[in-house]
């Protein structure tokens, strides 16, 4: 029984974040402070140079990714390796008793993150709210890449800066973002027919209550390095590698990108989110290199956040 303590505690934690998720949401919306940006001034700012700049960058991934898509269809077809890299998964190197322990502490770490947040809701003051939270969720993602790093070592999770290997993350994430754009606007008609409420996600939204450059530097930073990071390390680098040591690439692909997509609280881009994990599983299986799944995870939030930034007139 002492030996499922931990993993039992973890899954309380999680369903205790699922409940509190569901009848108390802490994050502030862009309606509920009354932030909500102004679409004509939005309009306006899309005919920026530097937003043409970057529109333009993303139709040529777009169009890479397009052709990259049959690159690689046409050699799976013809039995072709997509990529030449014959690399055996690694086992990770934790008993169940310190798996699940790191697990227990990750969970706690992200239920107390919750529970402040929610505290911090209540703060009165509105810039000290925001930046609170941001505060609360540095550190949580602080936590989260010390508490792994501290169980595996960095040589056990595949770290390098392969020139190769960071190439075809480049090429896989090409193929994703058509993928990813065309789950997303599955997912907006299927929340329309089914009635459910429009929502970005906390991330987003606690994005456009924001209003001063400090604070969007802050959030980016952690949007484009520690998040990427403590996602990639957690997700890929410790729960990938525990599942795929008993099942398959694709099962363990299935369940972790179901996690992942969840665990993001976007009901309108689940789709996207759920084949973004499935495209980041598949990368580190291929490469066994950490490396790859945070350089892929970045530059799909630099790209987000930077039209972010510019809809907000930040940049």
């Amino acid at each position: 029984m002492k030996k499922y303590l931990y993993l039992s505690l973890s899954i309380l934690f999680l369903l205790t974040l699922i409940f509190l998720h569901f009848f108390f949401q802490p994050t502030p919306s862009a309606d509920s402070i009354g932030l909500q940006p102004d679409i004509n001034k939005l309009m306006l700012k899309s005919y920026s140079p530097l937003f043409i700049i970057i529109s333009f960058i993303y139709l040529i991934i777009f169009i890479t990714g397009v052709v990259n898509f049959f690159i690689f269809l046409i050699k799976r077809v013809s039995g072709k390796s997509i990529i030449d890299i014959s690399l055996e998964p690694k086992k990770i190197n934790l008993s169940f008793e310190k798996a699940s322990k790191l697990l227990f502490f990750i969970t706690a770490s992200i239920l107390t993150a919750y529970l402040l947040t929610g505290l911090v809701y209540f703060v009165k003051v509105y810039k000290t709210k925001i930046n609170l939270i941001l505060l609360v969720n540095m550190i949580l993602q602080i936590v989260i890449i010390f508490l792994i790093l501290k169980d595996i070592k960095l040589k056990d999770l595949g770290l390098n800066f392969n020139k190769k290997q960071l190439v075809f993350a480049f090429r896989i994430y090409s193929v994703a973002l058509p993928l990813v754009l065309l789950a997303l606007i599955l997912n907006n008609s299927l929340a329309k027919f089914l009635k459910v409420p429009p929502s970005s996600g906390p991330a987003v939204e606690l994005f456009f209550a924001l209003d001063n450059k400090i604070s969007a530097l802050i959030l980016a930073v952690q949007v484009i390095l520690l998040g990427p990071i403590a996602e990639e390390l957690f997700f890929r680098g410790f729960i990938y590698r525990i599942t795929r040591n008993k099942y398959s690439p694709l099962i363990s692909t299935m369940l972790i990108s179901l996690v992942f997509s969840l665990a993001h609280q976007a009901f309108y881009n689940v789709f996207g989110l759920f084949l973004l994990s499935a495209a980041l599983c598949y990368l580190y299986e291929k490469t066994q290199n950490i490396a790859t799944a945070v350089v892929f995870h970045a530059t799909h939030n630099f790209i987000n956040i930077s039209f972010l930034l510019l809809l907000k007139g930040l940049i």
